[in-house]
């Protein structure tokens, strides 16, 4: 009547004592690799390829300094907003990232323009004025490019040959500026 257990079974085990331990810190966030996948380096580079370009169509002659400022403005803001140490080659693809989008508002700038005074046909008299001033020792493959660049193909393959160059001057100057740009800021 007092309780008290009469065999071993019916002693119950003492508890063990518990000890709290704190949980393992979090890993640290991943962050994803420069590219087109990390949506932080895509916004950055849209809005420095957004005022490169502003910057360009407003100072024309600037634009070797422009393009590759560009590049080096992205690797910059990419650092100060992730915090993420940029190896020389993540700065070219930062620039290169820049660049994609710099080209497609320059090649659209372009394309216009050029669609434009074609239409008027301004571009076709002032291209067979500067070809008609150059020196050349042939009259005949003066008169057969004069015949090219008034067939639209002709234009065509000139809107092409022009866009190509673009394409090339401006990737190339952007990962040169994202690259400078992760090799200064990777000195902090």
């Amino acid at each position: 009547m007092c309780a008290k257990p009469q065999r071993e079974e019916d002693i119950l085990p003492p508890e063990p004592v518990r000890t709290w331990t704190a949980p393992p810190p979090p890993p640290p966030p991943v962050l994803a690799r420069v590219g087109f996948h990390n949506r932080v380096a895509v916004q950055i580079g849209m809005m420095t390829a957004c005022i490169a370009a502003l910057l360009c169509s407003l100072l024309f002659v600037l634009s070797p300094v422009w393009i590759p400022a560009a590049g080096f403005l992205a690797v910059y803001l990419y650092h100060r907003r992730t915090g993420e140490p940029i190896s020389t080659s993540a700065g070219a693809r930062m620039g290169w990232i820049t660049g994609v989008f710099l080209f497609g508002i320059a090649a659209l700038m372009f394309t216009v323009g050029f669609v434009s005074q074609a239409n008027n046909g301004q571009f076709a008299a002032d291209l067979q004025q500067q070809m008609r001033r150059m020196p050349m020792s042939d009259p005949e493959a003066t008169a057969q490019a004069l015949k090219l660049l008034e067939s639209p193909g002709g234009q065509a393959l000139i809107i092409l040959f022009l866009l190509g160059f673009l394409f090339a001057v401006i990737m190339s100057f952007c990962a040169a500026g994202g690259a400078l740009g992760a090799k200064i800021v990777g000195k902090d």
